[in-house]
């Protein structure tokens, strides 16, 4: 059913996003007095597919004009583009909460590393991150962020990540209904180093426009088959038979999960203290620096998840220690950043212990399906694969598990979605194409028919007022 559009306060918003990374959606709120404000949630860097470089050269919006940004936590496919924006023009604040703050320099300055090889060069420079932490503004949650007149937004804790937010918007206007927005970002309802805490009782009651929501394990419960439990399994096993363990993981997050995990199997004397913990990688190692030893709201005894014999690569011949771990055939555990495999130190591990019978290599959560970690886990043995450009036989043991996941599943998604009780309409993103319609069908089967769902498209307009959401073809251009 068609909504009715008021004509004179309405909310336009832009996506640029239809799958899993290169998170940025452009709101452009218009009020009555013919005013705009413009609003950016989230600014990320595409990874993953052939055309990264074309999408990564430039934001492909008016900086100048942007009137304020948000950033839901502190994974590069949210954040890893602020550095151009501020390039083309962006002055005023970025918004985030006070943990994220303490954190989003590690991986941005990380990505000047990043060759752009559609233009030659790097994305952006160590300057243009010095500006954008400038700019970033860091905020406590459920407090009230004003950065209009009209405009009011408040972050709440979200399980996705040590930093991460939902975000909860208000747009008002004398003599108006409301505009109520809300932004789930990356979501998950759980997360081993802190307490999530649900929606206050008065947001949830509210009459709710849009809800944000991304997707994606849209097409997977949690009681999925494929997501059982059996990382500890594995890891036993693999060092019962003297093989060496390596993990990609992402920098921040699952890297310092595993190293949990590891402290835990220790402690119950599941694996030996004697087997090294080899942890590589800049930014992991900073990230689960702070975690150790900053303030991020992290549980006491969650603090306390070093394993023993876990040793740091140095920064300083790096390269000639990781040659040596890989030459020697003992068993060992190595923790590198790269959480699909398709950057960083992990890379030169992958390629070579592909060919390796002794290893098992170990993917800790999503791998999308065109990933180099998705073609590892799928091949079987002695099967030729190409990783980095390279042509392989795969002799290593490849597994995958979901346990570790940061991403709610659609069954934890609907219950997150249905604590609101007057909600209007639904917008799903951050997930693969098929996913995001699976996903849209699921909530048509699961909410009353009043609501409506809408997958987030460049191709479209998304015209929200506080009715509803209608579309229009967009001229928007990736």
């Amino acid at each position: 059913m068609l909504v009715k559009q008021s004509d004179d306060f309405y909310v336009n918003c832009y996506s640029r996003s239809s799958g899993v990374t290169g998170s940025c959606n452009l709101l452009s709120i218009h009020f009555p007095n013919g005013k705009n404000f413009r609003v950016l949630i989230d600014c990320g860097l595409f990874q993953g597919s052939d055309d990264t470089g074309y999408r990564n050269y430039m934001v492909p919006f008016n900086a100048e004009k942007i009137d304020s940004v948000f950033i839901t936590h502190n994974h590069i496919d949210h954040t890893g583009l602020l550095p151009l924006l501020v390039r083309q023009g962006y002055q005023n604040e970025i918004f985030t909460t006070y943990d994220t703050a303490r954190l989003i320099d590690v991986a941005l300055y990380d990505s000047c590393k990043i060759k752009n090889d559609d233009i030659g060069t790097a994305l952006y420079t160590q300057e243009d991150v010095g500006r954008v932490i400038g700019q970033i503004v860091g905020c406590r949650y459920k407090t009230i962020i004003k950065p209009h007149k009209y405009v009011h937004a408040i972050m709440y804790s979200n399980g996705h990540l040590v930093g991460a937010a939902t975000i909860f918007m208000n747009i008002k206007y004398p003599g108006r209904d409301d505009i109520n927005l809300v932004f789930t970002g990356d979501y998950n309802n759980k997360n081993v180093f802190f307490n999530v805490e649900n929606l206050p009782k008065r947001i949830r009651d509210l009459k709710i426009s849009a809800l944000f929501t991304e997707s994606t394990y849209g097409n997977m419960d949690s009681n999925d088959p494929r997501l059982r439990p059996c990382l500890k399994e594995n890891i036993i096993n693999a060092i019962n038979n003297g093989k060496t363990i390596v993990f990609p993981a992402f920098a921040q997050g699952r890297y310092q999960e595993i190293l949990l995990l590891l402290k835990k199997l220790q402690d119950a004397n599941d694996i030996p203290t004697t087997i090294p913990i080899w942890l590589d990688g800049y930014t992991g190692q900073e990230y689960t620096k702070r975690y150790l030893y900053m303030d991020l709201g992290i549980k006491k005894f969650a603090k306390n998840f070093m394993p023993k014999n876990a040793k740091f690569i140095p920064y300083k011949g790096r390269r000639i220690i990781r040659q040596k771990l890989i030459d020697d055939p003992r068993p060992k555990i190595i923790i590198s950043p790269g959480g699909m495999g398709n950057y960083g130190s992990i890379q030169k591990y992958i390629s070579n212990y592909i060919s390796k019978e002794n290893v098992l290599i170990h993917y800790l959560g999503y791998c999308s399906p065109e990933s180099r970690a998705s073609e590892l886990i799928n091949a079987s043995y002695g099967e030729e694969v190409t990783y980095a450009g390279m042509s392989y036989i795969k002799r290593c043991e490849v597994k995958w598990s979901g346990e570790f996941s940061a991403h709610a599943k659609r069954n934890e998604l609907l219950n997150f979605t249905k604590q609101f009780s007057n909600l209007n309409s639904v917008l799903i993103t951050h997930g693969e194409p098929e996913v995001r319609k699976e996903y849209a069908k699921y909530l048509l089967k699961n909410l009353s028919e009043s609501v409506q769902i809408g997958i987030l498209e460049p191709e479209y307009v998304y015209h929200i007022n506080s009715e509803g959401v209608s579309t229009f073809t967009s001229n928007f251009e990736l």
